[in-house]
């Protein structure tokens, strides 16, 4: 039982050593796609790594648990039939120890897991990369380099459309990158003050799977899109990489239950929520496998969304 113990050990912690430090996460959710020849059981629609290490580690853990409990009876009944023999009662006592001690870790690796985050259960691994989408090579209309510091206050010329003029002096921003038009019914999508403005815009992809995410079903909506109308510490948005999505009715007093739909509607869609909101109030929203942060620049409770 020693060395079943030790099996025990490594079982849960090369799972749990692949979620922490996989080195690519996007590359494993989109990259390893495979149908196996037979499926894993209790999980035989997984397609992707991500997936597949989920259904192993589900799969084992329900093993560890019959084989605890099974030990166990083999204890009980080693212990029974002992006769008062101390030889047979050391037995049968290290037989049961030793199942108590493999079910202990098992369940001690998914209440870590869980602890570290809910979604790391599911296969999730975007939350590894909270922030998406690239790094402009200009900022505040056009001139500059982006160094993470003050934006510039000056703009780059005329508006022609998806170009850095179009953006508003003092913002973090740059040529919107592969953007097409994207509105709603909210007034301050954008940056609309400059000359020759031609609208609010979004890259391609993003735009397609908010579209996909049919906000309105879960009353939320766009609240920030390309140009930028703040400065904002995440680069995506300057240029229409990434975008931020508000409750139509405010996220600050909305319910859990609202906020978990409206996570799950841009999950379902291939986006990668994030809800930004007060430090005191994130272990709500993580307990309900929400991903959530509380970043400096915040003004409001919303998503940030990248795909």
């Amino acid at each position: 039982m020693r060395i079943i113990k030790r099996k025990y050990t490594w079982m849960f912690l090369v799972p749990l050593f692949l979620f922490i430090f996989l080195p690519n996460p996007s590359f494993a959710a989109d990259g390893f796609t495979y149908t196996p020849l037979e499926p894993i059981p209790g999980s035989e629609d997984a397609a992707k790594l991500p997936e597949y290490i989920t259904a192993i580690y589900k799969f084992a853990l329900w093993a560890v648990g019959i084989a605890a409990m099974f030990m166990i009876t083999i204890g009980g009944a080693m212990y029974l039939t002992s006769a008062g023999n101390t030889s047979a009662l050391g037995n049968a006592k290290g037989v049961i120890t030793d199942a108590i001690i493999g079910l202990v870790l098992a369940l001690a690796a998914w209440f870590l897991l869980n602890l570290i985050n809910p979604d790391i259960l599911s296969g999730d691994l975007s939350i590894f990369s909270i922030v998406g989408g690239d790094t402009p090579s200009t900022v505040g209309g056009g001139t500059g380099t982006d160094t993470g510091t003050t934006a510039l206050t000056t703009s780059g010329g005329a508006c022609t459309g998806a170009n850095s003029g179009c953006c508003k002096a003092g913002t973090k921003c740059a040529d919107c990158q592969g953007c097409v038009s994207f509105t709603n019914s909210y007034a301050n999508l954008c940056y609309k003050g400059a000359m020759g403005n031609t609208g609010c815009m979004l890259s391609s992809t993003l735009a397609s799977k908010l579209n996909a995410a049919n906000l309105d079903s879960v009353n939320a909506e766009v609240s920030e899109a390309w140009p930028p109308t703040v400065i904002h510490s995440e680069p995506c948005h300057a240029n229409g990489t990434c975008a931020d999505v508000r409750c139509k009715s405010g996220c600050a007093n909305a319910s859990v239950a609202s906020i978990k739909a409206i996570y799950d509607a841009l999950k379902k869609a291939g986006l990668n929520p994030v809800f930004e909101s007060y430090a005191a109030n994130c272990p709500t929203y993580t307990a309900a496998g929400i991903t959530c942060i509380s970043p400096s620049t915040m003004t409001a409770p919303s998503f940030h969304v990248n795909p």
